[in-house]
């Protein structure tokens, strides 16, 4: 769903009626409260307080080093179709296309990574009772 966004608004046409960033809209929060679960499952209640600060931050962080970097690539993109000749509105919803779909690649790239390294629990074995064979 977070790729869902970037990569529709990348596909859209600037004349057309399609209005590609519907999904954007509501992709942030829901995958962002269970990966704050997620991270906070395995916290003793001591350290509740540093863990949530630690990944609080974190997002915080990587989401401003994500912006900056789409940022950053859709003004260079920009510049480059502007010297090539296109026109400013053009040129600009080209660098834009171009962060777009860079960020959707990013958000499946990390889905990918997601399902494929992170851990399972084993399921729990106190309360079973194993029968031996006689």
């Amino acid at each position: 769903m977070t790729g869902y966004g970037p990569a529709r608004i990348q596909r859209s046409d600037r004349g057309s009626s399609d209005p590609g960033w519907v999904g954007g809209e509501v992709h942030g929060q829901p995958e962002l409260r269970c990966v704050r679960a997620q991270a906070m499952s395995d916290v003793a209640p001591t350290e509740s307080g540093l863990a949530s600060g630690i990944v609080n931050t974190s997002f915080m962080m990587g989401g401003a080093l994500g912006l900056a970097v789409l940022a950053s690539l859709a003004a260079s993109r920009t510049q480059a179709l502007h010297d090539a000749g296109a026109s400013q509105a053009a040129a600009l919803d080209g660098g834009y296309q171009a962060a777009f779909l860079v960020g959707a690649l990013f958000a499946g790239l990390a889905a990918a990574l997601g399902g494929v390294l992170l851990r399972t629990r084993a399921a729990p074995t106190e309360g079973r009772v194993e029968s031996a064979a006689t």
